[in-house]
């Protein structure tokens, strides 16, 4: 301000106001639960009118829902739609979840359900706060019944609850339609990377009942071996042949499910040279065997309960 210059006073009785808008508002809550799921643990299948997610702490679960068996690691999050049916189990690990289930009218939930996420950091955070302050509101769970309040639960640490719950949602929203709220540098030959990685896992995906080597990936992409290898290392932390072989067995477990297919069907339908090699890789990613997982898969279904967790 120049001297002798006096700042012009501001009638604020004239100043608009601007309304905020919600997309996503959350109003009920059902569950919000942190489990240690121990070796070969396993949910029940259920189904039920309103939204649930699973972010994974640590290790490794796998999902079934809507006929496809998924796994989700560690940082990686799956919002199941209501009524859709879903069942949670581990195999030869142990794995920390988060579990959150919720009434929601936002019809932009379904952009980010059914399918594996990463999730950014931000919405790591908003989940980790989820599970710190639930135990400000909340006393206690029981099986098949819900929460209860504790009496002291203030509508600031309900509000402060709900909150994190919509942030973490909106920022993982955001973050897949290209609209990330987490500011990261980046450039151009970072982009072009990930859009190169991306269209690998969809040729990956869809060559899964396939053999595919890496020739055949450096032909299609047009890149040399040393690139292809570094680049998708660094995207997914795991080298494309590894990559490749997780999605067979991924494939080969939901073909397991099906009573009339043997091993050896299996193994045909996914271009394993031979049953006992199809057998050796399936242990190695899973720690079970195909036959032990069949068994397995054929006693949990069969003893499907309308209750959510065994006890």
């Amino acid at each position: 301000m120049k001297g002798g210059e006096c700042m012009q006073k501001i009638d604020y009785k004239k100043m608009r106001s601007n309304p905020l808008r919600r997309a996503l508002d959350i109003e009920e809550i059902y569950t919000l639960l942190d489990h240690t799921l121990n070796k070969e643990y396993t949910t029940y299948g259920e189904s039920h009118d309103f939204w649930e997610f699973v972010y994974v702490n640590k290790g490794k679960l796998y999902v079934d829902t809507c006929g496809i068996i998924m796994e989700i690691n560690e940082g990686e999050f799956i919002l199941h739609r209501p009524d859709d049916y879903h069942r949670h189990f581990v195999l030869n690990n142990s794995a920390n979840i988060n579990i959150a289930s919720f009434v929601c009218n936002c019809c932009q939930l379904n952009e980010i359900s059914r399918t594996a996420i990463k999730i950014n950091s931000l919405a790591q955070s908003m989940i980790r706060n989820i599970f710190h302050i639930v135990h400000l509101v909340f006393e206690r769970y029981e099986e098949g019944v819900g929460f209860f309040k504790k009496e002291e639960s203030t509508v600031l640490h309900e509000q402060l609850l709900r909150n994190c719950l919509e942030s973490a949602l909106i920022a993982i929203i955001n973050d897949e339609n290209g609209r990330t709220l987490v500011m990261e540098p980046s450039n151009d030959f970072e982009v072009k990377n990930a859009i190169l990685v991306k269209a690998i896992i969809t040729y990956l995906k869809d060559k899964v009942d396939e053999s595919v080597t890496i020739e055949e990936i450096c032909e299609q992409f047009h890149v040399c071996k040393t690139t292809l290898s570094v680049n998708f290392k660094e995207g997914t932390s795991k080298s494309i042949l590894d990559y490749y072989n997780h999605l067979k067995i991924i494939r080969s477990m939901e073909l397991l499910t099906d009573k009339s297919l043997n091993i050896g069907e299996v193994a045909m339908r996914l271009n394993y040279s031979s049953s006992q090699y199809f057998s050796k890789m399936f242990k190695k990613y899973t720690g079970v065997s195909p036959r032990q997982f069949q068994k397995k898969y054929s006693e949990d279904v069969d003893g499907i309960k309308e209750t959510y967790f065994r006890s």
